[in-house]
């Protein structure tokens, strides 16, 4: 747990010194926020605002997922934003690629991210479900649950029918 919280302190120390960059092209992202992107950090950290954190999410969408982590952990930890919590999640698959990549983490990490998983959830973000029920029919992160694991899949898949 000390390596993930040093391995954050590094990156948000980075974080807080760089901007978006150009890509080599010199062309712009097309995620570019309506705001500045330190305006954003500072509306996220002070203030807890989702509009700005989900620019921010956007707007790091084509960057690393390293730096975002800070800003996910921020809004679930202080502000209890149901969708950072899921955010925290993704972005420690991302390090690796995705879910299935939760095998090549250590024991505390992996269990660092489901716990975040497992919060989106119970805080109510419903995109979260489809994961978690993956995860809890397979029984390979977690204890085998069926029941819930169904109960969430099909959840989740009502939610995906009803976005249609």
């Amino acid at each position: 747990m000390n390596k993930l919280l040093l391995f954050l302190l590094v990156c948000f120390t980075l974080g807080c010194t760089q901007e978006v960059k150009q890509n080599k092209d010199n062309s712009f992202s097309m995620n570019q926020p309506e705001l500045e992107i330190s305006k954003l950090k500072n509306l996220i950290i002070n203030k807890g605002d989702t509009s700005a954190y989900n620019q921010l999410d956007v707007a790091f969408l084509d960057q690393r997922h390293e730096e975002f982590i800070i800003y996910a952990l921020i809004m679930a930890n202080k502000y209890d934003y149901p969708k950072a919590y899921y955010d925290v999640f993704s972005c420690i698959c991302d390090i690796y690629g995705d879910i299935d990549k939760l095998s090549y983490l250590d024991s505390q990490t992996r269990q660092f991210a489901l716990n975040y998983l497992t919060l989106s959830v119970q805080k109510g973000y419903e995109i979260g479900k489809g994961d978690l029920s993956t995860i809890m029919l397979e029984g390979k992160y977690m204890k085998k649950n069926i029941k819930l694991g169904k109960k969430y899949q099909e959840e989740y898949n009502q939610l995906l029918t009803t976005k249609e």
